[in-house]
């Protein structure tokens, strides 16, 4: 069988994680960006060890060890703040089974090292327009007026992705009725009553309506300390009034409109800064792929970030889906890549039926103390691997 020339739409986690992992079978792949490369420090993942170990497979474990952050415990708390409990998080001794916190730059950073050592084409200021089939091929068109041809196309360019919308012009997007925060600062800017508490653990803060977590993400950094918030609206936020909002009136915004106080409050207002996001995911596509083409990551099932899956998944999606065109035919790949890959997905997403920290306090009641119970009723396994070319 002949292995396919590959492009890949977009060099975020799963297009990088997919370009090393096509490489490392000996499958040549070219990865289309559209912007420069640029290093945003706000932004931040919690991975669980499904993805770690996907990183193992990718061969960049040691890297992401030195550049991320691993907790064994975790503590609630009420906005006042009352502690409401204490969590071990039973990590495993050996890394690429923990779950871990990191910054998106470096993590983006670390594979694209990898990527480019292996030699893996990656184009930026790439605009992707369209794509043209034939039965053999498929031609990527970009809006600088270049075009690109290859066996087989992959989108792995986001929940508002391109390839996906052609694929499925009619399809659109679900808003999850949540904002997210994603901010940074320094742990010598944060106040002693809060970091006196950080050491080896993460930190959640319940509020009416919103929550605020916080761990440090890399202790080589200045800026070694993330946090994110996440919060119920019922209806989508004007871009003026949130996206496009002024740092500084962003952050007092929500201090004020969820009575942060305290130490708390100045944990926010010192914040070196801060991107908010609304919460939209990809629901009920008839298929992850059509004919020549397929979506990975959140441009094919936009996991809800509240899961603490989405960068997970996407590296999950990457490893498993290289292992099968290394294996098949594209027409099986891409088969048994949604087959096996969908359950996992949906049951996931499900979880938030029962657990979604976006509600903040209403979500629990908190008088008879934490119990791990709140955590939901998980229906995947959480000890689940993908190999490289098992």
């Amino acid at each position: 069988m002949m292995k396919p020339n590959v492009s890949i739409i977009g060099a975020g986690v799963g297009g990088l994680a997919l370009g090393i992992a096509l490489k490392k079978l000996d499958i040549h792949a070219e990865i289309f960006e559209t912007w420069p490369p640029e290093r945003v420090e706000e932004s931040s993942f919690g991975m669980n060890s499904s993805g770690v170990y996907a990183l193992k497979e990718l061969g960049v474990l040691k890297k992401i060890q030195n550049a991320s952050y691993s907790a064994d415990y975790l503590k609630a708390f009420t906005f006042d703040p009352i502690e409401v409990g204490r969590l071990n998080l039973f990590q495993s001794e050996k890394y690429e089974e923990r779950a871990i916190f990191i910054k998106r730059a470096d993590l983006i950073e670390i594979l694209t090292e990898e990527a480019t050592n292996l030699n893996v084409p990656i184009h930026y200021n790439k605009q992707f327009l369209a794509y043209e089939e034939t039965d053999d091929t498929v031609t990527a068109l970009f809006k600088d007026g270049t075009t690109h041809k290859s066996d087989l196309l992959i989108g792995a360019d986001g929940v508002h992705s391109p390839v996906r919308k052609q694929m499925y012009p009619n399809h659109r997007l679900k808003f999850e009725h949540s904002f997210g925060l994603y901010g940074v600062i320094s742990s010598k800017d944060i106040p002693e009553s809060i970091l006196s508490q950080m050491e080896n653990t993460e930190l959640v803060y319940f509020g009416q309506g919103t929550n605020i977590f916080l761990t440090y993400s890399n202790r080589q950094s200045e800026l070694d300390v993330n946090w994110q918030s996440t919060g119920y609206v019922e209806r989508k936020l004007p871009v003026n009034a949130f996206e496009l909002r002024d740092q500084e009136d962003l952050k007092q915004d929500f201090i004020q409109n969820y009575n942060i106080q305290g130490d708390l409050a100045e944990f926010v207002t010192r914040s070196h800064g801060i991107i908010p996001k609304q919460v939209f995911t990809v629901d009920g596509l008839i298929s992850w792929s059509k004919n020549r083409v397929a979506v990975i990551g959140d441009a094919a099932h936009g996991i809800n970030p509240n899961t603490g899956y989405g960068s997970s998944i996407a590296l999950e999606d990457a490893v498993y889906l290289a292992s099968l065109l290394n294996k098949h035919g594209h027409e099986d790949a891409f088969y048994y890549y949604e087959t096996d890959r969908k359950d996992r997905v949906d049951a996931i997403m499900a979880t938030l039926e029962s657990f979604n920290v976006s509600y903040g306090l209403e979500m629990f009641d908190f008088r008879n103390g934490f119990d791990i119970g709140m955590l939901g009723e998980s229906q995947f396994d959480p000890n689940y691997q993908v190999k490289l070319n098992e």
